[in-house]
C-alpha cells in the first residue's frame, strides 16, 4: 500500500524522532553542566580569595587588639604617675603649711615665754 506507511517505517520514524529529541536534551544538559562547572570553578577561586582576605583581616584584628591593649596599659601607667605626682605635690603642700603653722606656734610660744 503506497499511501500508508508500514509499521516498520513508523517505528523507524518514531525512533529517529526520539533519538533527535534525546540528542537535543543531551546537548541542553551538557550545556547546563558546563555552565554549572564554570560557576563552580569561579566560586572556588572566589572562595580562595575570600579565605586569604579573611586570614589577613583576622591577623590585622589580632595585631590591632594587641596594640590597643598596650596603649591602654601605657595610659593606665601614665594616669598612675600623674596621680602619684598630684598626691606628692599635695603632700608637700600640706607638710609646708603644717611646718609654717608649727613655726608660727613655736614663735608665738617663744614670744610668750620671753615676757614671763
Amino acid at each position: 500500500m503506497p499511501g500508508q506507511a508500514s509499521p516498520d517505517t513508523e517505528a523507524l520514524l518514531k525512533t529517529r524522532t526520539d533519538l533527535s529529541e534525546a540528542q537535543r536534551s543531551r546537548a541542553l544538559v551538557q550545556s547546563r553542566l558546563q555552565n554549572v562547572s564554570d560557576d563552580l570553578q569561579q566560586l572556588r577561586l572566589q572562595s580562595a580569595v575570600d579565605k586569604k582576605r579573611l586570614n589577613e583581616l583576622t591577623s590585622d584584628k589580632a595585631t590591632l587588639a594587641l596594640k590597643l591593649k598596650d596603649r591602654d596599659e601605657e595610659l593606665r601607667g601614665k594616669a598612675k604617675l600623674l596621680e602619684a605626682r598630684k598626691l606628692r605635690d599635695e603632700n608637700e603642700d600640706l607638710v609646708a603649711r603644717w611646718m609654717a603653722r608649727m613655726g608660727k606656734e613655736a614663735d608665738a610660744m617663744n614670744e610668750a615665754s620671753k615676757f614671763q
